[in-house]
């Protein structure tokens, strides 16, 4: 045979073997997850229809409003290219009633969360809605949660919920909602009349 057949069989050969994953597992090594990247709706906004409030959501979004009963609506802002949802519920309350709600969506959120670390902003609108941000990316089904008040006429309160529980996957869709709900927070006023 000539030689130089026989240095590229040689070559062929030894490739071949160390391809077959028949090598020791021991030394194997996985490789990381690999993530598509999420293509991200643009940061353009609209107001959510048919509420009490000035909601700002993203345009890109498709958002339902159900009045479940006279001063209550549940609002489903759908991502889909995010595999996402956030589920708002707006309460038109005041005085004790109003009290007693905050208090309640402080403590399902906490309960959420888990003692996990979280990140909590507080802001208020130039209307003087008040709002605290939750975000807790190790919560991997429901990550961000949102509380808004004016403290006299109505309570705003909801979470983002991922269909996928994948911390990793799912981090630049949760920073992008979270930009959303941020914006919605910041510009949050109840509607004029």
């Amino acid at each position: 045979m000539n030689p130089a057949l026989a240095a590229i069989a040689a070559v062929i050969a030894a490739a071949a073997v160390s391809c077959s994953g028949s090598g020791d597992s021991s030394t194997a090594v996985p490789r990381r997850d690999a993530y598509p990247r999420v293509n991200l709706y643009d940061t353009a906004y609209v107001s959510a229809p048919n509420l009490p409030v000035n909601l700002a959501i993203n345009s890109s979004a498709s958002v339902s409003v159900d009045e479940k009963s006279s001063g209550t609506h549940w609002i489903n802002i759908s991502y889909p290219r995010y595999n996402a949802t956030v589920r708002l519920t707006l309460q038109s309350l005041s005085g004790d009633s109003l009290r007693r709600a905050i208090d309640n969506r402080r403590q399902r959120a906490s309960l959420d969360i888990g003692g996990n670390t979280t990140e909590l902003i507080e802001l208020t609108s130039p209307a003087g809605v008040t709002s605290l941000l939750m975000l807790t990316p190790a919560a991997a089904v429901t990550p961000l949660h949102i509380i808004a008040t004016d403290s006299a006429r109505f309570i705003l309160s909801g979470v983002a919920e991922f269909s996928t529980p994948d911390i990793e996957a799912n981090a630049p869709a949760l920073a992008a909602i979270y930009a959303d709900l941020l914006r919605a927070a910041k510009t949050l006023s109840p509607a004029k009349p």
